[in-house]
C-alpha cells in the first residue's frame, strides 16, 4: 500500500442514495450499493429544501468514489514530479489521464450527473 493510499476507516463503496416518502417530505438514506443492508446515513427533508437535500444525499454517496479518485490522482502527481517515474524525461504521463477521468467520473455522480 502507497503513503497516499491509505486503509479505509469508512463504510465500503460504493454507496447510493434510496428516497423514502415519509409524511409530507422525503427521507433520503445512504446506503451501501452491494446489498449488504448497512445504512450509512440519513437526510430528513420537508418539501420546502428538497432539492438541497437531495443535492447532499448524492455528495454523501459520492464520497468513497471521490476519495479513490482524489488518492489516485495524488499518486499520479507523484510520478510527475519523476519520484517513481523511469521515462527519458523525467514525466510520466501513462495514467495521468486515466486518474483525471476517475476524478470527473466521482464529481459527476456527486453532482447527480451521468460519469
Amino acid at each position: 500500500m502507497s503513503e497516499t493510499v491509505k486503509a479505509a476507516k469508512h463504510t465500503p463503496g460504493p454507496w447510493v442514495v434510496v428516497e423514502r416518502k415519509q409524511g409530507r417530505g422525503v427521507s433520503r438514506v445512504i446506503w451501501r450499493a452491494d446489498g449488504a443492508g448497512t445504512g450509512i446515513t440519513r437526510i430528513e427533508g420537508d418539501p420546502g429544501p428538497g432539492e438541497v437535500n437531495a443535492a447532499n444525499a448524492r455528495l454523501i454517496a459520492a464520497a468513497p468514489a471521490l476519495l479513490e479518485a482524489l488518492e489516485r490522482t495524488l499518486e499520479e502527481m507523484a510520478c510527475m514530479d519523476g519520484e517513481e517515474c523511469d521515462h527519458a524525461v523525467g514525466i510520466c504521463w501513462c495514467s495521468f489521464r486515466d486518474a483525471q477521468d476517475a476524478a470527473r467520473s466521482a464529481i459527476a455522480l456527486a453532482r447527480g450527473e451521468q460519469p
